[in-house]
């Protein structure tokens, strides 16, 4: 139930109807469509990541109308909501989501709060605390799926973010159709090929409402938004910039084979000979999976020091500090990960 304008109650509309007319939408064929390119519904459970915005109510609304009309397809779905601690507003959002998600029909739904590091890049961090939530929810439900909301202009702004920052090739991994992690966890992403005014227009249709998060509105993916001309070329990027996806997403996946036969699942060190004999655009990679293999990660700065280092030809022994009280050693012999007992930045 919910409150009109003049206080009294009304009825929430019926799970089925809502469906049915979601269902007959264009949006669900475009979204079942990548859903099954990403193989989504072959998956006896997924997990959707739902925030309470435009984009990812959107997404649970659609995969509950896709489930509802095709039998089998979807059946074990759960949501799960993240409150980044941040802003006031987060738990009582992610507590709407999932009494909106329990409403209809998502039986496994849950709230989670997460730590966000208040200090350095906070939108990162949060990015990164989320996954994670995300990452352990997965596994309570027992899924290796996750469902991420994603769409059009999220893809064109994480490319030209990502390029003003200096990520490179990088930048084109941000927001893949699906992205394997060595843990075995998928992240699929199925409403690439939807702009947010459709999805936005698909939800008033139905009548339902969503949140709006003023983080998005804050440095540059705020102005990219706020700005008409920006706005504008944007939207060109996003028509044109396919070709450019699927070129990076083979190039990214040839080099995710290289580090891997690099760096088999589990090692945390390998050999400076046989680092050094590496293309310089798979070394990055290569400390970026050491740094998961033993359960934490390097900012992008250590990763730009140690390769300076590897390209100079220095021998001499480095430390640097990682997180999770790890450190990442750099001497003549080989690069690796220890208890970090002390080191410097």
């Amino acid at each position: 139930m919910t409150r009109s304008d003049t206080g009294l109650a009304v009825r929430e509309p019926d799970p089925e109807v809502l469906f049915l007319r979601g269902s007959r939408h264009p949006l669900a064929h475009i979204v079942g469509r990548a859903l099954d390119d990403a193989g989504v519904c072959a998956r006896e459970r997924i997990v959707l990541g739902v925030s309470g915005g435009s984009d990812s109510m959107a997404m649970m609304m659609l995969v509950g109308a896709i489930r509802a009309r095709q039998a089998g397809a979807l059946q074990r779905t759960a949501v799960v909501s993240i409150d980044h601690g941040l802003r006031d507003e987060g738990r009582g959002e992610a507590e709407m989501v999932v009494s909106r998600a329990q409403a209809l029909g998502f039986g496994w739904a849950q709230a989670q709060t997460v730590q966000v590091a208040r200090e350095g890049n906070r939108l990162d961090a949060a990015r990164q605390a989320r996954l994670a939530a995300c990452r352990a929810a997965c596994a309570e439900f027992g899924s290796s799926m996750l469902l991420l909301a994603h769409q059009a202009e999220d893809r064109a702004e994480s490319l030209l973010i990502g390029l003003a920052r200096g990520m490179g090739v990088d930048a084109l991994a941000a927001l893949l159709p699906m992205r394997a992690f060595e843990d075995g966890l998928q992240v699929a992403r199925p409403l690439l090929d939807c702009r947010r005014g459709q999805l936005r227009e698909f939800l008033s249709e139905l009548g339902v409402d969503w949140v709006e998060d003023p983080s998005n509105q804050l440095r540059d993916r705020g102005a990219l938004r706020s700005d008409g001309h920006a706005a504008v070329l944007l939207g060109r990027i996003v028509d044109g910039c396919g070709p450019l996806f699927a070129d990076g997403a083979r190039l990214l996946d040839l080099r995710d084979q290289l580090a891997a036969a690099a760096l088999p699942s589990g090692k945390v060190a390998i050999g400076r000979e046989s680092f050094e004999s590496l293309h310089p655009a798979v070394r990055s990679e290569v400390l970026a999976r050491m740094a998961r293999h033993a359960g934490t990660e390097l900012r992008r700065s250590v990763v730009e020091r140690i390769s300076a280092i590897v390209a100079s030809g220095d021998r001499a022994p480095h430390t640097f500090a990682c997180a999770a009280g790890r450190s990442i050693v750099v001497d003549r012999l080989r690069i690796g990960i220890a208890v970090a007992q002390t080191g410097h930045c």
